[in-house]
């Protein structure tokens, strides 16, 4: 049997980080979920991840900050942005292949996202 495909949800807003990861979790995905930048510029550095799921404004580190490390890495990792703030950072979340999502958002528009991803 393979081995689930490894998910990165960075999300501050503990409501949307639980039932999002809890979904997530529920189709079959393994999570790993972290509140703010820095820890997840941390986890980016050390594991791989088969997509990254990130809200854009964030404590220490934003969302952009996030997909910038990856692609600077070339990490071609799927990204998935949630945000309810995409307008300064339009074009560079254009630049970096990313997809946006904008807030509020059904937790199935994400799986659906991440199952053509890591199919």
């Amino acid at each position: 049997m393979a081995e689930a495909p490894h998910i990165l949800l960075v999300e501050d807003e503990p409501l949307i980080a639980l039932t999002l990861g809890d979904d997530l979790v529920d189709v079959g995905f393994r999570v790993t979920v972290v509140g703010d930048g820095a820890a997840a510029l941390a986890l980016v550095e050390r594991a791989g991840f088969a997509a990254v799921v990130t809200d854009l404004r964030l404590p220490s580190a934003s969302g952009l900050a996030i997909v910038q490390a990856l692609r600077r890495r070339s990490r071609l990792v799927p990204v998935l942005v949630i945000t309810a703030h995409a307008g300064a950072e339009a074009a560079a979340l254009a630049e970096a292949q990313v997809t946006v999502v904008e807030k509020p958002f059904a937790n199935g528009v994400v799986v659906a996202w991440l199952r053509g991803k890591c199919a």
